[in-house]
């Protein structure tokens, strides 16, 4: 794959997981019907997907195409885990 090719992905695969992110953070609302779940799922999604697009473009940019569509492929399944873990954690130390 070229370099050209391999950022094209990358940057086609970051398109579609903020929409993902964006949609999901519909189902954030609070119990009171206020939106700070929302803002919060954007803010904290967008940043999670947007650190691992970067990683991705530094890797697509050294050459090492199929390693930065991994990278960025992984991203929302890493994020789902952490937060999994986080929850789990809290539960923990309650």
């Amino acid at each position: 794959m070229s370099r050209a090719g391999s950022v094209m992905a990358v940057l086609a695969i970051t398109l579609v997981n903020l929409a993902l992110v964006g949609c999901s953070s519909i189902f954030a609302v609070g119990g009171d019907g206020s939106a700070q779940g929302i803002y919060l799922v954007l803010g904290a999604g967008s940043l999670w997907v947007c650190a691992f697009a970067a990683r991705a473009f530094v890797l697509a940019s050294k050459g090492m195409h199929s390693e930065a569509i991994s990278c960025i492929s992984k991203s929302l399944p890493y994020g789902f885990l952490a937060l999994i873990l986080l929850q789990a954690l809290a539960v923990a130390i309650r």
